[in-house]
C-alpha cells in the first residue's frame, strides 16, 4: 500500500484529468508500443484506455465487463456494467 500523502503539501503528485492532449498523447504511446503488458498488446491497451477515459469506469469494472453489457448500436453507444460489479 502507498503510504499518505498530504496533497497540499507534497505536490509531487496532484490528482486531475488529463487534458485531451495528454489522453490522445498516452493512447498514441500506447497504440505504437510494441511490448505487452499484462498480457495486453498496445492496441489492446489503447483500446482500454479510451473505455476507461470514456465512460468513466475503472480498470477492475472493466475488466469485469460481458460482451452483453455492451450496447454498441445506441446513440451514443452504451455500457451497462452489473450493479455489484460497479462502485
Amino acid at each position: 500500500a502507498l503510504p499518505f500523502f498530504n496533497e497540499e503539501v507534497d505536490r509531487r503528485r496532484s490528482k486531475r484529468m488529463l487534458t485531451d492532449a495528454e489522453l490522445a498523447a498516452v493512447i498514441a504511446a500506447a497504440e505504437r508500443s510494441p511490448k505487452r503488458a499484462k498480457g495486453f498488446g498496445g492496441a489492446a491497451r489503447a483500446m482500454l484506455y479510451r473505455m476507461a477515459a470514456y465512460s468513466g469506469l475503472r480498470a477492475l469494472e472493466l475488466s469485469l465487463l460481458t460482451p452483453e453489457q455492451l450496447d454498441l448500436e445506441a446513440t451514443p453507444p452504451c455500457v451497462r456494467p452489473e450493479a455489484a460489479d460497479t462502485k
